[in-house]
């Protein structure tokens, strides 16, 4: 898979990036740029099928992944089969918050 990447610029939450919990073994880096002052920030995952009919991002069952969240930028991993990742800022002054995703397998 190619990186991914979602910004956000304010206190919310990013889109889900849909994985694909399929491929064995499972490596996903998750790494957070943090461009901002007075972020705060946790990268998260789900295993909620985020193509449910009527799936809401919002009231989803999402996890902080460990080691990456809190004030500055880090890099982490998943390794074990999860359906999404998401950003989601809690605080911000200025700037903003930029997740990368690359889950190994797949197409090119």
């Amino acid at each position: 898979m190619r990186p991914i990447r979602k910004t956000v610029s304010s206190i919310a939450s990013s889109d889900p990036i849909p994985l694909d919990h399929y491929i064995s073994p499972s490596n996903v880096t998750v790494d957070v740029l943090v461009n901002g002052v007075s972020v705060t920030y946790a990268a998260q995952y789900t295993t909620d099928d985020i193509y449910a009919n009527g799936y809401a991002p919002a009231s989803g069952n999402w996890s902080s992944i460990a080691g990456v969240g809190g004030a500055a930028s880090a890099t982490g991993n998943i390794a074990f089969p999860v359906t999404a990742v998401r950003l989601d800022v809690s605080a911000i002054a200025s700037g903003d918050v930029t997740l990368t995703v690359i889950q190994s397998g797949g197409p090119v």
